[in-house]
């Protein structure tokens, strides 16, 4: 380090022609200073011995460092996985470039190279591995050509998949080459120990350049760099010279315009920056810059040089990468981290070390006077600010006179300060150290704002305070004095709000309660525009507009005020705010939205200004802007253009769900079945302002409108069921959203969750339902058929008791009263009259006898038909009817106690319709189905009368009750359809299970009565 320190060395500015600086880049104007440094260290994530940088085309920032590879989005470090399984790669990159195809070609220490494309390696076999890797280039028919630090054919061509070793068959001798570059005209340049060569777009030999200069010394350490017109430099002991003006060859005697040697130890590093800078390193102490205009017979000597190392904030001296990127930052890598310069909208001062804030004003000369704690500053307009008056105390108030001087209240002294004379005049002691602000009205009279003693007036040599009655000076302070509308004269008074002077009289004009208090004052257009902490007002000389901070939240804490010719400039406790004339009155007279640009500390701002002080803020007539802030002075150059935001595009980076990460680049995204939850990584390259790039995703599905993620750069969903998805990403730096990213997801579904599932279980389900349908009416139809049950075996109790006590008995009677006919002659006249008695006996015990019978047994499967069409024939009526009587199906034995009910319904029906319907025709149906039996009537008479059919009775008769009755006994059901004039239709159903005597089971049955517990026999 110490040797680095002797030797004077490096660069010059790109002569002869003075480039306007676009927006984005460095200005050269600007030293090294008044860039925005930051750095980020190991400490912040930063990987170590950072040697080699490169941009992708998406903006990402790949460094190549001592552990490996690694990708920067200006926010985080993303370390990139090494080829898996590879033994044969040092951990040490060496050299990094992104071809035309946009395939990153990687350069190791040890082990030759390998390309990334998307996502995936790709490695090489380079046919000589042992040495590093230390450069590539790409010509116009896209070979590839690999520069390694090997003495002998250290360069390497690539193309079409073949290498090729570049050797003294191309006119390159064996030598060790130092650095590789192409031109703009296609041309392939090495330097090395043995001087320059050339090779032509489309040639197969090299061009040894003649030079003129005695390159042959051993000296290996040379560095080349393009520069925005298309000319080539070269950086080497000797110092920097032009090698290209991008069409011919410069020879050293005059292509040289530096005065310094370097250390040749390491291999230098060189960029040209767009805007005619050049940036060095020799890879220890530290980096160089300079970038003052010259011309072509200025040399450079050490005293223009601008170094930057640790002692400056640089993360380490040894710095061994330099790279510009696509905005025009400048990004070094060091051994202990990352470090980036760039251009910022405000630009720091550093050489105004000025104390207090601002007191400016423009003059009518157009200069700019800036005062400190104890010194006044001029600016001419354009120019740099020069001191005027120096040591002369606490400056409390300063304004400019009519005839072009300035007035300075300094402690007990107001002093009249001209270029080159200052007349100092004894002011009022209550004005020491109480001056606050000052104004000549349109009488030329001077006003002094001072604190709490009051207002004074200084003309013809005379000093007068104002006698304002109704004012507390002590308690309310004199802080601003202001001119405004139509040339009126305005005073702010702390706490107390806005008055206007007029004679020795303040009229009060506002409290200013809706804005906290008037911390800050400025006239515009003709108009008062006042801040404080909840907003701003307007007044404009008769009445007053408010815009609050709740509405407009940049508008809030104004400290400070002051306008250009487009501008209205603001300091607040968020930074500096900057409001347009038209979008300002906008918002006062329509309560349009405004929408301000904020600068604040990364756009180089030295501090945000937190106490009130309306003199911290200041226009020149140049359009420039002056700010003071604890952290020194800025500038904000209003004939610079205002730096663009960098475009953002947002990248999908990764999917990860547990234990499992995938990567965004493979395309679509399979995951396991079963997945539930998942969480989507994703950033948006921003090198400049990484904090001004906002997020807003949604999941097809899940998401109906898009999520707002702010800064955040993670998406979490939980409770996910199968499907198909597709997430969509979108990024905004401020100036509306860019067009949507979209990743495919899909997730398989399990067995459990697969279609073929949801129909076993859709199945087993109405199983289920139709099991338990089965079951419930094989429960109601068991207590159905158990009441029957109950009902035959009462039934066949009385039978029996019939049979043994009633005709026993009866036939014992019988036969006594044969007997005694026996013994009666046959010529007794009694004897015929028994012998008929006993007839009629047997009759009547046969009939008891069927009785019993017909108690105790089943029906045939003829009796229901025959007694049916007995009970039509033997059925009581006015009038001939035709009765008709079918029967369908296969007729079976009937229970009994359900034989006697359907016999009794049927009956009931047919007697009602011979005896109430007039019918001409009565119709029967006897139908015997499988699970059911059917008895149906129908007629052509008169109907049912509204009323009964209403009522479902007639008044006196139970006949249609009964029938209900029975039906309900037995399960069965009984619909009645009548309308007058127009017949009955009558309709009995009864499930076979309790009408059939027996019914054959299913399995589904003997299941349901095996759960019930029920046992059919």
């Amino acid at each position: 380090m110490a040797r680095l320190g002797r030797l004077t060395w490096l660069i010059v500015l790109l002569s002869g022609v003075w480039l306007a600086a676009p927006a984005a880049a460095l200005d050269p104007r600007l030293s090294i200073g008044q860039l925005k440094h930051t750095r980020w260290t190991v400490e912040d994530g930063a990987p170590p011995d950072i040697i080699a940088i490169a941009q992708s085309k998406d903006g990402f920032l790949w460094l190549g460092a001592g552990n490996g590879l690694y990708r920067f989005d200006g926010i985080s470090f993303e370390a990139i996985p090494a080829i898996a399984g590879d033994r044969t790669r040092s951990a040490q990159i060496t050299a990094l470039f992104f071809d035309r195809s946009g395939a990153l070609w990687v350069g190791y220490r040890r082990g030759g190279l390998a390309v990334y494309r998307n996502g995936r390696w790709l490695p090489l076999a380079l046919p000589d591995v042992a040495r590093p890797v230390i450069g590539f280039a790409q010509t116009p028919d896209g070979a590839v050509w690999v520069l390694s630090s090997r003495l002998n054919k250290p360069i390497t061509r690539y193309k079409d998949g073949k290498w090729t070793a570049i050797d003294s068959s191309w006119g390159m001798p064996d030598q060790i080459v130092s650095s590789i570059a192409t031109t703009r005209d296609g041309s392939l340049w090495a330097v090395g120990w043995k001087g320059i060569s050339r090779l032509a777009r489309d040639a197969r030999h090299f061009e040894h350049v003649k030079d003129g200069e005695d390159l042959e010394t051993g000296e290996h350490n040379r560095a080349l760099s393009l520069d925005r017109s298309g000319r080539l430099w070269m950086l080497s002991a000797d110092g920097l010279r032009l090698v290209f003006d991008g069409r011919n060859f410069v020879p050293a005697a005059e292509g040289a315009f530096s005065n310094f040697t370097m250390p040749a130890r390491y291999l230098p590093r060189l960029v040209a920056d767009r805007d005619g800078g050049f940036w060095a390193s020799p890879q220890q102490g530290g980096i160089t810059r300079l970038s003052l205009p010259g011309d072509a017979s200025h040399r450079f000597e050490q005293r223009d040089l601008e170094p930057f190392g640790m002692k400056e904030g640089l993360s380490a001296d040894n710095a061994s990468a330099l790279f510009e990127g696509r905005s025009g930052e400048i990004w070094v890598g060091t051994a202990s981290g990352l470090d980036r310069f760039r251009s910022t909208s405000v630009i720091p001062m550093p050489t105004l070390a000025m104390e207090g804030g601002l007191a400016t004003l423009a003059l009518a000369d157009g200069n700019l006077y800036l005062e400190s704690r104890d010194a006044l500053y001029i600016v001419p307009r354009g120019g740099s600010a020069e001191r005027l008056v120096a040591g002369v105390g606490y400056i409390g108030a300063a304004c400019a006179a009519p005839d072009g001087s300035v007035k300075l209240l300094i402690n007990g002294e107001l002093l009249t300060v001209r270029r080159g004379s200052i007349d100092r005049t004894t002011a009022p002691a209550e004005l020491a150290n109480r001056a606050k602000e000052c104004l000549f009205d349109g009488a030329g009279r001077l006003l002094v704002a001072g604190a709490d003693a009051g207002i004074w007036s200084y003309a013809g040599n005379k000093w007068v305070r104002l006698p304002i009655a109704g004012i507390n000076f002590n308690n309310n302070w004199a802080t601003t004095i202001q001119s405004g509308p139509n040339g009126r004269i305005f005073v702010t008074l702390g706490g107390l709000g806005l008055y206007e002077l007029t004679g020795e009289h303040l009229k009060p004009i506002w409290d200013a309660a809706q804005i906290g208090s008037i911390s800050a004052i400025d006239s515009l257009d003709g108009q008062l525009v006042m801040g404080g902490r909840f907003g701003l007002a307007r007044y404009d000389g008769k009445k007053i507009s408010v815009i609050s901070a709740d509405e407009q939240p940049y508008l809030a804490g104004a400290n400070s005020l002051t306008h250009t010719a487009t501008d209205l400039w603001m300091f607040t406790d968020r930074g500096l705010v900057r409001i347009p004339h038209t979008m300002l009155f906008a918002a006062f007279d329509h309560r349009a939205k405004a929408q301000p640009r904020l600068y604040g500390l990364l756009d180089g701002l030295p501090a945000v200004l937190f106490d009130p002080n309306s003199h911290s803020i200041a226009a020149g007539a140049d359009g420039r802007v002056w700010m003071s802030a604890p952290g020194g002075v800025a500038l904000f150059d209003g004939s610079r253009p205002d730096l663009p935001r960098e475009a953002v595009q947002p990248v999908i980076l990764s999917l990860a769900t547990e234990g499992r990460s995938y990567d965004a680049d493979a395309g679509p995204v399979r995951l396991a079945q079963g997945t539930s939850r998942f969480s989507i990584a994703f950033t948006a390259p921003a090198l400049q302002r990484p904090d001004l790039v906002r997020f807003r995703y949604r999941l097809s599905g899940v998401d109906a409108n898009w999520v707002d993620a702010g800064s955040t750069r993670t998406a979490a969903y939980t409770n996910l069921g199968p499907g198909d998805y597709r997430f969509d990403l979108s990024s905004s730096n401020g100036a509306g959203w860019t067009p949507s990213v979209s990743m495919a997801i899909k997730i398989p579904p399990t067995f459990v969750q697969s279609i073929w599932f949801k129909l076993v279980i859709a199945l087993l389900i109405a199983g289920l339902i139709w099991f338990a349908y089965i079951f419930r009416l094989r429960r109601v139809t068991d207590r159905v058929r158990a009441s029957l049950e109950a009902r035959l075996a009462e039934r066949e109790r009385i039978a029996r008791e019939l049979h043994d006590t009633l005709l026993q008995g009866f036939h014992g009677l019988i036969y006594r009263f044969q007997s005694i006919a026996d013994r009666i002659g046959d010529n007794e006249p009694v004897k015929p009259l028994i012998n008929q008695a006993l007839d009629q006996a047997d009759a009547v015990l046969v009939e008891g006898r069927e009785s019993v019978g017909r108690l105790r047994g089943r029906g045939s499967p003829c009796d229901l038909a025959e007694a049916l069409t007995e009970t039509a024939r033997e059925a009581p009526t006015e009038r001939a009817a035709q009765f008709n009587l079918t029967v369908e199906g296969q007729a079976v034995a009937l229970h009994p106690a359900a034989h006697d009910e359907v016999l009794r319904i049927a009956q009931e029906a047919i007697r009602n319709a011979f005896r109430h319907a007039e019918a001409k025709s009565i119709s029967a149906s006897l139908i015997y189905l499988p699970g059911e039996l059917r008895f149906g009537l129908s007629d052509d008479g008169i109907g049912i009368p509204e009323t009964v059919a209403k009522d479902g009775e007639r008044a006196g008769h139970f006949g249609l009750v009964g029938m209900r009755e029975r039906a309900s006994r037995i399960g069965g059901t009984l619909t009645i359809s009548s309308r007058a004039g127009s017949g009955t239709e009558i309709t009995l159903s009864v499930p076979g299970r309790t009408a059939y005597f027996s019914v054959r089971k299913r399995w589904l049955d003997w299941v349901s009565g095996r759960v019930a517990g029920i046992d059919d026999g």
